[in-house]
């Protein structure tokens, strides 16, 4: 049976928690922004590749927060002509459910102050990634 972007990313949001599970979102958004970018017509884009250096920024923020070992690599493949519109849905979806858990992360009561802070750190490189994405940071 194969599953679509769109099905992967549902299981994925589904089935992560912690740190582990917010590196694994913007694991899989970082790959698929990695695809959208290497599409011909997005190719002088620049925005794109800054969005993907702001979500490598944020795995190494959350690594160090997390202070073990990342969660689970999913890539979800290359884009096919005619998926580029299901690309950024599922890019935004990802990126969408990656600030959830962080903010639930940072919003639990027992989190000590340096865990709090590093979720600021990480909420702030996706919101810029995000920016760069939707064409308002250059």
């Amino acid at each position: 049976m194969s599953m679509n972007w769109e099905q992967v990313v549902g299981v994925l949001v589904r089935g992560v928690s912690g740190w582990a599970g917010a590196w694994s979102l913007v694991f899989a958004a970082r790959g698929v922004l990695a695809e959208l970018a290497a599409i011909p017509e997005r190719a002088d884009d620049l925005a794109l590749t800054y969005a993907g250096l702001d979500l490598g920024y944020v795995l190494g923020d959350i690594e160090h927060a997390a202070k073990s070992a990342p969660g689970v690599a999913v890539n979800l493949g290359p884009v096919s002509g005619g998926d580029r519109g299901a690309a950024a849905r599922v890019l935004d979806d990802l990126l969408t459910a990656a600030e959830r858990q962080v903010q639930h992360l940072a919003a639990a009561d027992d989190r000590p102050v340096q865990d709090v802070l590093a979720a600021s750190r990480v909420l702030g490189g996706l919101a810029a990634a995000r920016a760069r994405i939707a064409g308002g940071a250059r």
